[in-house]
């Protein structure tokens, strides 16, 4: 997304204005320049000239207050199209995502077991929602299925009632690309029962995954209807 914005200029200030074009070979993890300058001109200047017109540059405000327009649905029933789902939600920014959902997710008498080098927004997320939390060893299976095999048999501190719902929170790769072990998770998972995993993707993980065709091709128009 950035890619788009940071955009190598050259020429002088004026109505228009005038790009260094540049090559990827790798998914625009890096690129190169071509020797070449293009203007912006044709459909895609054209397109952005309406959207300008009709939406401006800005919502100038969040979703939950006037900043959701019809192309927030139309990207969000596509995205859940897309992975088969009734419904999907879009959020702007990965801090946000973790600290705002988690507390639609878990609430007061719910346990949540976090790896303990889990993202400071999962844990902000995590406190927002009023849940337990335990942390295991990082990526460490043993650790984790003894730390299962507690907080189950013994249930909420002082009363011991059997917790709302145990969910277990972890980080795909972190910054010493350490990947979590998903297979041994999936089965700890099915083997006590934790009513819910999350998996927090980082967006390098999800920029090498190449599992889509490039470039995406066209999909029909959606009828979205706003709710």
């Amino acid at each position: 997304m950035d890619d788009t914005f940071s955009r190598p200029l050259t020429a002088v200030p004026g109505r228009t204005i005038v790009l260094l074009d540049r090559h990827s070979k790798n998914y625009n993890d890096s690129t190169y320049l071509t020797g070449t300058r293009s203007r912006a001109h044709g459909g895609c200047a054209d397109a952005v000239e309406e959207g300008i017109k009709r939406y401006g540059v800005s919502s100038c405000g969040a979703r939950l207050e006037a900043g959701t327009t019809d192309l927030h649905h139309q990207a969000e029933a596509l995205v859940a199209r897309f992975v088969g789902q009734e419904d999907a939600v879009i959020i702007s920014m990965g801090y946000a995502t973790n600290s705002t959902t988690l507390v639609c997710l878990v609430s007061k008498g719910c346990l949540v077991i976090s790896d303990e080098f889990n993202h400071a927004s999962i844990r902000v997320g995590v406190r927002l929602s009023g849940a337990s939390v335990r942390t295991f060893k990082h990526n460490d299976m043993k650790d984790l299925e003894t730390l299962l095999r507690e907080v189950i048999s013994q249930g909420q501190p002082r009363t011991h009632r059997p917790w709302k719902k145990i969910s277990l929170l972890s980080k795909d790769c972190n910054r010493w690309r350490v990947l979590v072990n998903l297979p041994a998770i999936i089965e700890l998972k099915k083997k006590y029962k934790v009513s819910r995993m999350l998996l927090f993707l980082s967006r390098r993980r999800v920029h090498y995954a190449h599992v889509m065709p490039w470039p995406l091709q066209p999909c029909a128009p959606l009828n979205v209807r706003n709710s």
